[in-house]
């Protein structure tokens, strides 16, 4: 089985092509996914809009409601901890996936062959030389992204080109002792996950994505202060563990 976790902030707008192409991927690759084959989507609406509603109309449009799980919040949780919410309820492996569809539903065949090959973790990555990126960040993302992986790699060891990216898997026996182990609430929490997976010694796959920036969601308005917010965030981390 699958768990498509979607951590969903102000995403009216954007969820519904983002399930319908879920929704289309999964019931015409039904002999190719295997076991993935039966799936859920655990929808984590934290403290925002109209999200939930929109989700549950769009599946029962497509004859999937009994494949949605729904947890809406009125106040907002963090991307951290509305992952987490997910992770604790899902039944098979995990994919931790973006509600604007920034990768392709399809990239999953990825993830499923790191996990053939024994990793417990996979991050999808947009630096990799392989990756596909048809509309990027704009400049002082990319910077600011830059910088903030140099603070990854110096306090962590954390090799990785891309911690940030929304797009990860989780094979099923690693998805709840990880998830215990969670308590940033914010975007660093993708930090945490892959640093406490190297701390119990899960093997952690890079895979290169096809990824495309989208406007108009919660991430657009990304600022310096929500950087700062995530650096500090860390070290209070790093110091206490």
């Amino acid at each position: 089985m699958l768990s498509i976790i979607i951590p969903a902030y102000n995403e009216e707008k954007r969820i519904a092509p983002t399930l319908l192409k879920i929704s289309s991927f999964f019931k015409l690759n039904r002999t190719k996914l295997k076991d993935w084959a039966d799936f859920e989507i655990i929808l984590v609406s934290d403290g925002s809009d109209n999200t939930v509603n929109v989700a549950k109309t769009i599946l029962k449009s497509q004859n999937i409601s009994k494949n949605l799980k729904t947890l809406d919040f009125s106040k907002r949780l963090g991307k951290g901890s509305a992952v987490k919410t997910g992770l604790l309820l899902c039944k098979g492996d995990a994919i931790i996936y973006d509600a604007d569809g920034s990768t392709p539903i399809d990239q999953i065949f990825k993830i499923r062959k790191e996990f053939d090959g024994g990793a417990g973790l996979v991050i999808g990555s947009r630096k990799n030389k392989e990756s596909i990126i048809r509309n990027n960040i704009n400049l002082k993302r990319r910077l600011t992204s830059r910088i903030f992986n140099l603070f990854v790699k110096l306090f962590f060891g954390i090799n990785f080109k891309d911690t940030q990216c929304g797009f990860k898997g989780i094979r099923k026996e690693f998805v709840k002792p990880l998830a215990h182990k969670l308590n940033l609430r914010g975007y660093e929490f993708d930090v945490q996950l892959i640093n406490e997976a190297n701390k119990k010694g899960i093997k952690t796959s890079e895979i290169p994505v096809v990824w495309s920036h989208v406007d108009n969601g919660s991430l657009t308005s990304f600022s310096i202060i929500s950087g700062a917010s995530m650096f500090i965030s860390l070290l209070r981390y790093k110091l206490s563990s």
